[in-house]
């Protein structure tokens, strides 16, 4: 299982128009510069505004002087050739929250239900949270400090997917699970109490949330 951003944001790729990433030091500074690229009408653009560029990237500066030349402007147009041809390229062809099942060898991916998808899963916890002997996955996650032009990611406040065994997964409903963590969640973690199992929610910059399991037959 495999958290990732979500469908939750202005960014939807797919395998013929993917989000790419170049990163390489191309201003030679000593540091890495990554450049973030999303598809508008089959072009790829950069994601950044023209300040944040030109803030990791000061050389750009005589070259955009005007913010509409830059709006304009694909990757392959900011940089040369060559600075390109050093960089390296990743790409993504989905942000949805996934499920991987090993077929004689080979990851079959499926989506996680569409609850999963509504800020970014950075933590999960794998248990058998309702006594059937399946196991089941507690996520939480958030992206709550984020450029105003990605905004807060923070929808997601605790879920539950109860698994059957046979890689399909539900989402039990808030009112049931009873979890409203906030915040930005980046580990989880399962504890014996003396009444049974608790969890532990680990999150940025504020104190730990515990919540009690109580499996109701």
């Amino acid at each position: 299982m495999a958290g990732n951003l979500g469908l939750n944001t202005q960014l939807h790729p797919t395998e013929q128009l993917p989000l790419e990433l170049y990163h390489t030091d191309f201003d030679r500074n000593g540091s890495i510069d990554p450049i973030l690229c999303y598809p508008v009408q089959g072009v790829s653009y950069p994601f950044a505004s023209r300040e944040d560029v030109l803030g990791q990237v000061p050389m750009l500066k005589k070259k955009f002087v005007h913010f509409n030349d830059y709006a304009n402007a694909t990757v392959r147009e900011m940089f040369s050739p060559e600075d390109l041809a050093q960089a390296s390229r990743l790409e993504a062809a989905t942000l949805e929250s996934s499920f991987f099942e090993n077929k004689n060898g080979r990851f079959e991916r499926r989506p996680l239900p569409l609850a999963a998808q509504v800020a970014p899963v950075c933590a999960m916890h794998l248990m058998d949270v309702n006594g059937d002997s399946h196991l089941d996955a507690v996520l939480a996650g958030n992206i709550t400090q984020a450029r105003v032009k990605l905004g807060r990611l923070d929808g997601l406040h605790g879920l539950v997917l109860l698994g059957d065994g046979k890689g399909n997964f539900s989402s039990l409903p808030a009112a049931q699970c009873g979890l409203q963590v906030r915040g930005a969640v980046r580990g989880i973690c399962g504890a014996k109490t003396q009444q049974g199992w608790a969890l532990i929610f680990g999150v940025n910059d504020e104190a730990a949330r515990v919540y009690e399991l109580r499996i109701e037959n």
